[in-house]
């Protein structure tokens, strides 16, 4: 966020590689993003992906990789663009964006995200979005896997991982047909500090069942 770069204003190494003699203040950068047409965005986006890889080295050292699918409800103060109402847990009934974001597991590295408005679910495009994503990557990783909170427990994703073989690791919400699943377990493994682990079969559709395993 624009108020998180304050920290530049005193960083004269920064300001010294980047050729700066000082670094903008909050209301010009904000004026600078506030100014910026759809398409240029995506093409910082896209430069920014390629100087990652370009820092990484194109991940070389990597066979394998995991990402991390989050997202995030930004509350807004009026009636910006695109903003809508949905869940939004600290300021209910306003409206919000719900932006979707994907890390790389192994070094916290933004890899991309989506711009979405605050009435879509949290699964809403996931699809597209990796798809996308995944293509990007360089080809000589093998394996890639996901992780994501309960919000992508959604068919349209588990399938589409099944289809592409991607191994995942998908939070389910506790709902009654997951409490019942629960109440049948009869093996539980301690594994220590009073947490123990137990694991049943998820039928997820005719030709697919998922290992489910609960934390307790």
């Amino acid at each position: 966020r624009p108020g998180q770069m304050e920290v530049l204003n005193t960083d004269r190494v920064f300001q010294g590689i980047a050729g700066l003699v000082s670094f903008p203040v909050q209301s010009t950068i904000s004026r600078f993003l506030s100014s910026l047409r759809v398409i240029v965005a995506r093409q910082i986006a896209d430069f920014n992906f390629d100087l990652l890889m370009k820092f990484r080295g194109n991940f070389k050292a990597f066979k394998s990789i995991t990402l991390d699918l989050d997202s995030h409800v930004t509350p807004v103060y009026g009636n910006q663009q695109r903003a809508g109402l949905g869940y939004n847990p600290k300021k209910k009934g306003r409206k919000s964006y719900h932006p979707l974001l994907c890390f790389l597991g192994e070094t916290r590295d933004y890899l991309g995200g989506l711009f979405r408005s605050g009435k879509h679910h949290t699964s809403y495009h996931a699809v597209s979005f990796l798809k996308a994503l995944i293509k990007r990557l360089p080809h000589h990783i093998e394996d890639i896997r996901i992780r994501a909170d309960s919000g992508f427990f959604s068919g349209d994703i588990i399938r589409y991982l099944i289809k592409e073989h991607v191994e995942f690791y998908i939070v389910v919400p506790m709902q009654p047909w997951v409490q019942k699943k629960i109440q049948h377990l009869k093996e539980w493994n301690s594994i220590g500090r009073g947490i123990a682990t137990g694991q049943c079969e998820y039928v997820f559709e005719k030709d697919a069942s998922l290992r489910m395993v609960i934390v307790r």
